[in-house]
């Protein structure tokens, strides 16, 4: 099969527009092409078309080598440029190699045309193929800058609604949208409820259980990105999956990107963010950028929570130092033991125990007699009291 080549041809003859064409289609190329002598044209075919490569003559009646390399300059278009020309000189040459030219051909050296345009052609992917991957590395560089921006963010604090609160507000500063907003998953219920948001409409957390990603399942995909957990609706108002389209236009909702929020394969909840007024078509690099944000947001929901249920845990161990701090910072046994009692009482419904001047007083007003001799019968009959007012 012939190769196809795009050429766009500088030139105010057109026999020798001609003779190139045949010359390159003997090479095996399948040649489209387009003459044009002045800069209108010019401008015109770069605009409206995409090239291959140009080929031009010298001199024109009304235009140049020199200022087609100019507008191509201008344009930001990486084209291979090659002079082909009978009356181009040795120092005419070097001075259009530099003002841009790629190469230079004399007319009718047919044999040298075919592997000049040959080898600029592949220069000129392999000069693309570097850009992109330039690109590709600076994008992820950017990439990671947000997201190490955003996990210093959330990781500075462990109270669950400042990390949610973080979290959407990091979501519209990295993804400039905006609106976003963050909904728990409650696997007792079997529900989701409204936990976070910013920028939202009025009236956005009444409406919220009739909006859609909590009626999605976790691998609904509605845009061709292949990735499961991942909602993607450009316009919500068309998507023939939603039948509650009045609400959106209600709330002023144009476009949603919903994103599954797990930890260890368990169910968060979600991540959403929106857009108003006209449908927004979410960028690959939106999406990945969307998808580190979320693994970094359901890795802090799980650690607030984990701080809350230790802290919970913790409460009456808490409670045992403080008694242990009160014990150790007295000498005093009147103190050590009211201590023990009074705490001990409040937390096992005892009747209220006082050490009194003579000895330990109970609720029923009795006295329990303390003094250093005898030490460990008085506290025998402290015990024995303590179990009476359990019984």
């Amino acid at each position: 099969m012939r190769e196809s080549l795009r050429v766009l041809i500088v030139e105010d003859n057109e026999d020798d527009a001609v003779l190139l064409v045949h010359a390159l289609q003997r090479a095996g190329y399948d040649v489209i092409s387009e003459r044009v002598e002045t800069k209108e044209a010019m401008q015109h075919a770069l605009t409206n078309d995409s090239w291959n490569i140009i080929l031009s003559d010298h001199a024109l009646a009304q235009f140049s080598a020199f200022a087609a390399l100019s507008l191509l300059k201008e344009s930001d278009l990486d084209i291979p440029f090659i002079i082909v020309s009978g009356t181009i000189g040795e120092e005419t040459a070097a001075a259009a190699m530099r003002a841009g030219a790629h190469n230079y051909v004399l007319k009718g050296n047919w044999a040298r045309l075919v592997p000049a345009v040959q080898r600029e052609i592949q220069e000129a992917v392999t000069r693309r193929a570097r850009r992109e991957a330039e690109e590709e590395v600076r994008r992820h560089a950017a990439r990671a800058e947000v997201l190490v921006h955003t996990a210093a963010r959330l990781n500075a604090q462990l109270d669950l609604q400042g990390v949610l609160d973080a979290i959407c507000e990091e979501t519209v500063r990295a993804l400039r949208i905006p609106a976003a907003s963050v909904v728990l998953y409650d696997d007792a219920s079997q529900s989701y409820r409204h936990a976070a948001g910013i920028g939202l409409p009025t009236g956005f957390e009444i409406l919220l259980p009739l909006l859609p990603q909590p009626n999605f399942p976790r691998t609904n995909n509605h845009q061709d990105t292949s990735q499961a957990g991942l909602l993607i609706l450009p316009d919500l108002h068309r998507s023939s999956d939603l039948s509650d389209s009045y609400l959106y236009e209600k709330l002023n909702l144009q476009s949603l990107a919903s994103i599954c929020l797990e930890h260890n394969a368990e169910l968060i909840g979600y991540l959403n963010i929106f857009s108003f007024g006209e449908p927004r078509d979410f960028t690959l690099d939106e999406i990945e950028l969307l998808k580190g944000i979320a693994h970094q947001a359901a890795q802090a929901i799980a650690n607030a929570r984990l701080f809350e249920e230790a802290k919970r845990r913790l409460h009456p161990i808490s409670a045992s130092n403080d008694n242990n701090l009160a014990i150790s910072g007295s000498l005093d046994l009147r103190t050590t033991l009211n201590v023990l009692l009074t705490k001990g009482s409040s937390r096992n419904k005892f009747p209220f125990w006082r050490m009194g001047s003579h000895g330990v007083r109970t609720g029923a007003n009795d006295v329990v007699p303390i003094g250093t001799d005898g030490m460990a019968f008085q506290i025998e009959r402290l015990h024995l009291s303590v179990r009476d007012a359990q019984a």
